[in-house]
């Protein structure tokens, strides 16, 4: 089963600190979508990363696309707060080997507040994807205004 990180989950440091084991690691582009830091956290006046669809086929998210078994999903479904928090949708991910078909979390609308900003740990833990993440999707993430610059 393959499942597409586009924010926190980018870090594969994540996983292992919560014992989620997988497969393979590689990038993964999913093109008529954008995303979007307005999923609120639980219990924090801050967000997190969210995705949707545009169909712009310019628009582009850069992700990682994880190959895992699906106790490791099961298990990746409780983090995320799946069903609550996120609904799944299966949807085409580009990669150098072709499109596949992935889990890919997204918002359910009573958790979208279009008014927040993610902390600046969780724009750090999405760039130590550097190492399969394009270097303008880079400068984009680092760019990205976050809770803590507008509390200094």
């Amino acid at each position: 089963m393959y499942y597409f990180a586009y924010g926190n989950n980018m870090n594969p440091d994540i996983f292992k600190e919560q014992g989620v084991e997988f497969f393979t690691r590689k990038k993964g582009i999913i093109r008529g979508y954008r995303i979007i830091f307005n999923k609120k956290a639980k219990d924090e006046n801050y967000s997190f990363a969210n995705i949707e669809q545009t169909g712009n086929g310019e628009d582009v998210i850069e992700g990682i696309l994880y190959e895992l078994d699906d106790g490791e999903m099961k298990e990746i479904d409780k983090k995320e707060g799946f069903p609550t928090q996120y609904n799944k949708y299966r949807i085409d991910v580009e990669t150098d080997g072709g499109v596949v078909q992935a889990i890919v979390y997204i918002a359910q609308p009573e958790w979208i507040d279009n008014n927040l900003k993610p902390p600046k740990f969780y724009i750090e833990n999405m760039l130590k994807a550097k190492d399969l993440i394009s270097p303008d999707y880079l400068n984009f993430i680092e760019n990205i205004e976050t809770f803590e610059e507008d509390n200094s």
